[in-house]
C-alpha cells in the first residue's frame, strides 16, 4: 500500500509542477489590451513581451534610436508601466542597440 501512495504522490508533484511550467511559460506570450499596446513609429503594434522581443530583433536601428535617444527610452516605460517589470525594464536600458536589447528580454524570458 504504501507503494501506490507514493507513486500517487509524486504523479500529483509532477502534475502540480508542469502546471506552474506552463503558466511560466506563458507570462511573456500574454497580450495587453487595446490602448495599452506599444506602437513603434513605424506603425507596428506590439502586445507581448515576447512581441517586443521579436520586433527588437528585425527593428532597424533608425526605429531603435527614435524610441530610445534624446534622454528617453519607450520600451523601458512600457515595460515598467504596462507590465510591471522593472527588472526587465532595467536590462532594456543597458542596451546599446536592438539587437543586444532583444537579446537581453529573450534572456530575461528564458530566466523567468
Amino acid at each position: 500500500m504504501p507503494r501506490k501512495k507514493t507513486q500517487k504522490t509524486q504523479v500529483k508533484k509532477e502534475k502540480k509542477k508542469a502546471k506552474r511550467t506552463r503558466k511560466k511559460e506563458k507570462w511573456y506570450k500574454e497580450k495587453v489590451g487595446d490602448g495599452k499596446e506599444f506602437v513603434l513609429v513605424n506603425s507596428v503594434r506590439i502586445y507581448s513581451i515576447k512581441q517586443l522581443a521579436d520586433e527588437l530583433l528585425v527593428m532597424d536601428e533608425s526605429t531603435y534610436y527614435y524610441h530610445t535617444g534624446q534622454g528617453r527610452n519607450d520600451f523601458y516605460n512600457w515595460i515598467k508601466d504596462v507590465f510591471k517589470l522593472g527588472e526587465l525594464a532595467e536590462e532594456i536600458l543597458k542596451a546599446k542597440n536592438s539587437i543586444e536589447a532583444a537579446a537581453r528580454v529573450y534572456k530575461y524570458i528564458i530566466e523567468h
